[in-house]
C-alpha cells in the first residue's frame, strides 16, 4: 500500500511486485506496511544511547516492544537497534531511531520516531 506524499498530497507510485527490501518510519501506536508486513511499536522498553553531548564508554541501544503481522501470522517481539529479527519469511530490523538524546533533554515518547528494514527471504 501506499500514502499520499509531497505538498500536493498526491498518491505515491507504486512499489514493483518482485521488490524484496522495504523501509518503514512510524511512530509509538503507528502501523505501516511494507512487503504485506504491517510494523506496530507498542511500548519503548528502553532507550540507553550515549547523549550527543556526552563521551560514553558505551553507545547504548533502544529497545522497541512491536507487533509485526502478516496476513497468516501475528507476533509481538522486543526488537533491539541494529538487531534483525526473524518473523516467518522475513527479517525485520529497527535501523534507526530519532530524536537523537542530549544530557539536558528527556524525549517525550510522542516524539520518538523509529525506521525499520524489513527483507524478505
Amino acid at each position: 500500500s501506499v500514502g499520499r506524499t509531497g505538498p500536493q498530497c498526491e498518491f505515491a507510485a507504486c512499489p514493483p511486485a518482485d521488490r524484496t527490501l522495504a523501509t518503514v518510519t512510524t511512530y509509538l501506536g503507528g502501523s505501516p506496511a511494507a512487503l504485506g508486513v504491517t510494523v506496530n511499536p507498542k511500548t519503548l522498553v528502553s532507550d540507553s544511547r550515549c547523549p550527543q553531548d556526552v563521551q560514553c564508554v558505551w553507545a547504548g541501544t533502544v529497545e522497541v516492544r512491536t507487533v509485526l503481522s502478516t496476513a497468516v501470522s501475528h507476533g509481538e517481539q522486543t526488537l533491539t537497534l541494529g538487531e534483525p529479527q526473524q518473523f516467518g519469511d522475513f527479517k525485520v530490523t529497527l535501523t534507526d531511531v530519532s530524536p537523537y538524546p542530549r544530557s539536558t533533554e528527556t524525549i517525550p515518547e510522542s516524539s520518538y520516531r523509529f525506521t525499520f528494514r524489513i527483507e524478505k527471504r
